[in-house]
């Protein structure tokens, strides 16, 4: 017996698409041996399909015993009329085998077979756990035609013969069909050794679908049979229909395979493993299998999370890949940035911190301060603004005290904005140059004593200017200034 994973080459050389090595798939419980067809029969070990309740029983062979027989039959009608398609241990019939493969990895085993079947390529892929008693049959056919498909039938039949390898070496099983929930149709068939023991069953996933009985009949439109529990050498069948499959798109269906020791058991695992495989191997459509089914997609509820997606910053494993950190592939990620401080330096990097976007900026608040640099990168703020003196009412360098401007940053200084010029004390009970210190009206002294230095030498014009003072502020001998006057 092969190990899980390996290929049984018949051929050492490479072979034509159309005629496959075959291989064996085992997990613990199932054991497949696949003939170059892609059926449970393969000459070569002698051996088909394989069902052990424990690792150290002996393996029951269902479906090699005597002689081999598993079809799946596909009709339907293309542009040219009906066409009729066949795969069995022996052959095809107008099919061509096109793939093999084993996709087995970790505990899902997997086999995976393509067929050209006319204008129709047809995916089969099977899958189940190493510990499991069910596994998955789902079909994905395409119509590559311009033109429609009508009336698509596609039966999977297979013939158990587990009382060989049980005893008395009696061909013939108890056979049933069930409609467990009552719906009005059968969604189980089985075929039991002796009476409700070591059982192989179809469950379907589809109500539509179709199980039952019939007497060697590989003719996709077989008419099913409940043998109601009869005991006969009879073969099980599992027929799925499409009224059309439109140009260039794909049908995808499946149903469930269960075997167990008792027949209750075996429907049990059944109506278990309908929740798990029933919505399909692609439920998001995004072309990749779900882990459910031994692939790589997983998240099979979400199309934008599968091998090769971009890794956002979102706390999810969009790729599929837990060796990727998460939002690697953001095109943010270790470009600079600015934290939340108030100035607009960009004095950190952003990464990607439990799903969110995080920057690294803690340094503080960058002030702007007066030296002719940008120190807060904001442009818009004046230099100089985060200054305490900035914009402070101060007074230039006139001789008066009176702060007539504010304190700015002109070229990298500390600048007042006063230019107003000198403002004098005159005679009108005011403190016109801001300074207490200075006695009221003192400018009229300085007035005379300007005229005189300037003046001294012409009398006459000093006289005039002396008159003109005396007129103004009175006829005094001397120009003083009492309360405002």
């Amino acid at each position: 017996m092969l190990k899980k994973g390996a290929i049984a080459l018949v051929l050492a050389l490479a072979i034509p698409a159309a005629a496959q090595a075959g291989q064996t798939i085992a997990g613990d419980n199932i054991e497949i041996n696949y003939n170059d067809q892609g059926t449970w029969n393969w000459s070569t070990p002698a051996e088909g399909f394989l069902f052990r309740d424990t690792t150290t029983d002996p393996w029951i062979d269902f479906t090699y015993p005597g002689r081999a027989w598993q079809y799946i039959s596909i009709e339907f009608n293309d542009s040219t009329g009906p066409q009729v398609h066949q795969v069995w241990e022996g052959g095809t019939t107008m099919t061509s085998v096109v793939r093999e493969r084993d996709d087995s990895s970790g505990t899902y085993n997997v086999s995976y077979y393509q067929y050209a079947a006319g204008v129709l390529d047809i995916f089969k892929r099977e899958v189940w756990e190493d510990s499991s008693r069910t596994l998955y049959v789902e079909f994905r056919v395409e119509n590559t035609d311009t033109a429609d498909v009508t009336d698509f039938r596609l039966m999977f039949a297979v013939d158990p013969d587990q009382g060989i390898d049980l005893g008395p070496g009696s061909y013939s099983t108890f056979n049933d069909t069930v409609d467990g929930d009552g719906d009005g149709f059968f969604e189980w068939v089985e075929s039991a050794f002796l009476d409700g023991e070591v059982t192989l069953g179809f469950g379907t996933c589809d109500t539509a679908d179709e199980v039952g009985h019939t007497l060697w009949d590989d003719d996709a439109d077989a008419v099913l049979a409940d043998d109601d529990g009869a005991r006969a050498d009879r073969q099980m069948h599992w027929r799925h229909r499409e009224s059309t499959i439109a140009s260039r798109t794909i049908a995808v269906f499946g149903f469930i395979v269960a075997v167990d020791m008792t027949t209750t058991d075996t429907y049990a695992e059944y109506t278990t493993a309908s929740s798990t495989f029933c919505a399909g191997c692609d439920v998001d459509g995004d072309t990749v299998p779900g882990v459910h089914c031994g692939g790589t997609d997983c998240d099979d509820t979400d199309s934008t999370i599968l091998p090769g997606a971009p890794e956002l910053c979102d706390g999810v494993d969009n790729d599929c890949d837990t060796g990727t950190a998460d939002g690697s592939d953001e095109t943010w990620l270790g470009d600079a940035c600015d934290g939340t401080d108030t100035d607009l330096c960009e004095e950190g990097t952003y990464s990607c911190t439990g799903g969110a976007q995080v920057c690294s900026d803690t340094t503080g608040d960058d002030l702007d301060v007066c030296d002719d640099a940008d120190n807060d990168c904001d442009s818009t703020t004046p230099d100089g603004a985060d200054e305490t003196w900035y914009g402070v009412a101060c007074d230039g360098s006139d001789t008066d005290l009176c702060e007539e401007g504010r304190e700015d940053c002109v070229s990298g200084s500390r600048t007042c904005t006063d230019d107003t010029g000198d403002l004098v004390d005159v005679c009108d009970d005011k403190d016109n140059d801001c300074d207490t210190s200075t006695a009221e009206g003192l400018h009229l002294r300085e007035q005379r004593a300007d005229l005189r230095r300037r003046h001294g030498r012409h009398r006459g014009d000093l006289r005039r200017r002396g008159q003109r003072l005396r007129r103004r502020h009175g006829r005094g001998r001397r120009v003083r200034c009492r309360r405002g006057a």
